[in-house]
């Protein structure tokens, strides 16, 4: 079960690779550039248009190379701010230029000065000939940032950091970003007055807003023609889950909406787990079917967390452990393994995705000495799950080079 988990999890993560996603969504002839599946209009290219590719995001890089192979090379430019973790992994060729910025997803001195770099690039191109592309995934908060007048990068810092530490949704801290920001809410699109654009995105946010994914780009009120195209989503990535699974498995996408605090988040999944014959309820506002053993229950979303003390970890690895908290010591009378982890491969300001347990975690003797509670209470689920079974349990994938928010799957069979 848990080598099972482990695979389509990195299946999941296969699905959406950025890359793949670019290439399957844009088609591009002699006459037209279009999106696959749209119903929106194609927009009219030649020999003398110019396409200029603008990104930014954890994903954006891969996206890139989507782009490279569909465009004509001489008449393509790539402008790209990518966080500091993917630095010196790529080789860039001519008319591409990368920069770094935001290191733990967090805005810094660089991410300011490049995107001004960008915006200049945006007016000094901008022509009746020239096709903006804006490439935009998760993470381009911390990437593309330019502070209004009058607060400084510092303070809103210190605003954003209080809100994540009292547990504010993405969505939330979005809102509050836009506000704060000269280039969110639309403003990107202010200094193209003649050219067209069209935005490829990957989306980490719950049902997709357009208005709150990392630049919201919804309001284009100068230009001639402006599309927005989600291409890839956590939906897709729940979709590969449940296409990987072996047939015998009764299998059940329950929601790619899963929100709140992820400590109550992992307690809920302890409940469904001692639950006795199979008869689970209601689960996050959603009923689970009945079905055969053995099951798969695939889930989808974000959850927050309220920071409690000074330790380390992530939303994913709380649930986990909390789940682990409420069911330690316990005979469970299922064969279960269950899974959260971030398809961006940073679970918080950590090194992890997310991680795992089965049945035999539960009667671990490092129990003793690792008590999940006290953990829990200095949010350090990081240092918990590194020494804990020798880091078993951790999930480490390293940085995927995307982010479509996080997966959780619970297996569950009779024991034999």
């Amino acid at each position: 079960m848990r080598k099972l988990a482990e695979n389509v999890f990195r299946k999941c993560l296969e699905s959406v690779e950025p890359k793949m996603c670019v290439e399957k969504a844009l088609q591009i002839s002699a006459n037209y550039l279009s999106i696959t599946n749209s119903k929106l209009d194609k927009i009219p290219i030649s020999n003398s248009t110019n396409f200029v590719v603008i990104g930014f995001g954890k994903a954006v890089v891969g996206m890139s190379k989507g782009i490279i192979e569909k465009l004509p090379k001489n008449q393509t430019q790539i402008h790209l701010i990518a966080p500091k973790n993917q630095q010196g992994a790529q080789n860039f060729g001519d008319n591409f230029e990368v920069n770094f910025a935001a290191p733990n997803n967090l805005p810094d001195e660089d991410s300011v000065f490049y995107t001004e770099k960008l915006l200049e690039k945006i007016d000094e191109l901008d022509s009746p000939q020239t096709i903006f592309i804006f490439l935009i995934s998760g993470g381009g908060s911390a990437l593309f940032c330019s502070p209004i007048d009058g607060v400084k990068l510092a303070e809103k810092l210190e605003i954003i950091k209080i809100l994540v530490k009292n547990g504010a949704t993405i969505q939330q801290l979005n809102i509050v970003r836009q506000k704060l920001s000269k280039v969110k809410g639309g403003g990107l699109l202010k200094g193209i007055k003649k050219g067209k654009a069209i935005s490829l995105i990957i989306s980490d946010i719950i049902d997709n807003p357009l208005e709150l994914i990392a630049n919201p780009t919804a309001e284009a009120p100068n230009l001639v023609q402006f599309q927005n195209h989600i291409i890839s989503s956590n939906s897709l990535a729940l979709e590969a889950i449940y296409s990987n699974l072996p047939t015998n498995y009764s299998t059940q996408i329950i929601t790619s909406s899963l929100s709140g605090n992820a400590t109550e988040i992992g307690q809920e999944f302890a409940r469904i787990l001692r639950s006795r014959n199979a008869n689970f309820g209601d689960v996050f506002g959603a009923k689970i079917p009945d079905l055969k053993f053995p099951m798969a229950l695939i889930f989808g979303g974000e959850t927050t967390v309220i920071l409690k003390g000074d330790g380390k970890g992530g939303r994913n690895q709380e649930m986990v452990l909390a789940c682990l908290n409420e069911l330690q010591n316990q005979e469970i009378e299922y064969e279960f393994c269950f899974l959260s982890a971030g398809t961006d491969g940073q679970d918080g300001p950590t090194n992890a995705a997310g991680a795992i347990i089965s049945n035999s975690d539960l009667l671990s003797e490092d129990l003793k000495t690792l008590p999940p509670s006290e953990f829990l209470a200095n949010s350090d689920s990081w240092n918990f799950w590194r020494q804990f079974q020798q880091g078993k349990c951790h999930l480490i994938t390293g940085p995927t080079g995307t982010n479509v928010m996080d997966i959780q799957i619970l297996l569950i069979d009779r024991k034999q």
